[in-house]
């Protein structure tokens, strides 16, 4: 049996209410059926706030409140449901797709608007000759950072020089907040600057290229050398210069996203093999 909310028919007195920032209620008119009521203000002195104008906002928020709910409601929004939504109908009901998950509309908006300031300005910087990290950090940033990034690749000796000269974020060199960090990489470091890591598969992933970028002893990740075997094999397939191995190798990590997304999905935040 659905539940619903029934609202009385007539919402505040009709008496000389005052708004406590404009004026007198001249009108109140009540709507039903979604909206709230919309009362019609004349100009005069302003009044105490009184009991009569606290159940006018209560009732505003009851009003949108229940619209709210019917809206989700008719959709049966379980997880199986939403994810056979597209965007346009999961825009309808307020929401898009977050990494694995979902996101409110609105905090979304802002951060695109965000990703679009950057996307006009932002230049990154870090060492020539990839590998691992020099190629998980910017798939990374590209995808959820910023969308219209500028990659540079320069001798290491000349990554911090240049980077004031082009004002670009270092990243993946010494001493610098996008880095290595104790024992976690430059790929961790920017899951966290960005606040990223309330997607747990780009954590699993970021486990992985630690593992494949370092020792491998402070998550022992299985995966990690296999990814190492494969960075060290696009070195050699013949890329005239970084920008080409980047682009050939990030299918590498959209086939790690998705995998991990998989293992989320499983119940296997670390992985298949541990």
């Amino acid at each position: 049996m659905s539940t619903q909310f029934r609202l009385p028919r007539t919402f505040v007195r009709r008496d000389d209410l005052r708004h406590p920032s404009v004026g007198n209620v001249e009108q109140v008119e009540p709507k039903l059926g979604g909206n709230c009521a919309k009362p019609i203000f004349r100009k005069g002195p302003a009044a105490p706030l009184r009991d009569d104008h606290i159940v006018l906002f209560a009732v505003d928020a009851l009003v949108k409140l229940r619209a709210l709910f019917q809206k989700w409601r008719n959709h049966r929004l379980t997880l199986r449901a939403l994810a056979e939504l597209n965007e346009h109908q999961l825009r309808d009901i307020g929401l898009t797709r977050y990494g694995t998950g979902y996101r409110a509309l609105s905090e979304h908006n802002e951060t695109r608007r965000g990703e679009q300031h950057m996307e006009k300005e932002m230049k990154w910087i870090t060492r020539e000759y990839v590998k691992v990290d020099r190629v998980a950090c910017p798939w990374l940033i590209k995808k959820f950072v910023d969308k219209g990034a500028e990659f540079i690749f320069v001798p290491a000796d000349k990554v911090m020089d240049e980077a004031k000269r082009l004002d670009a974020i270092p990243y993946d060199v010494k001493n610098v907040e996008l880095g290595h960090h104790g024992k976690e990489c430059s790929f961790e470091a920017i899951l966290k600057k960005y606040e990223l890591t309330d997607d747990p598969a780009l954590v699993l992933l970021g486990k992985i290229v630690n593992a494949a970028d370092t020792d491998n002893t402070l998550y022992r990740q299985p995966e990690g050398p296999g990814l190492e075997a494969i960075a060290e094999g696009f070195r050699h397939l013949g890329f005239k210069n970084d920008h080409e191995v980047n682009a050939a190798e990030w299918i590498v990590y959209d086939a790690l996203y998705a995998y991990c997304n998989e293992m989320v999905k499983a119940g296997k935040p670390d992985g298949d093999f541990k």
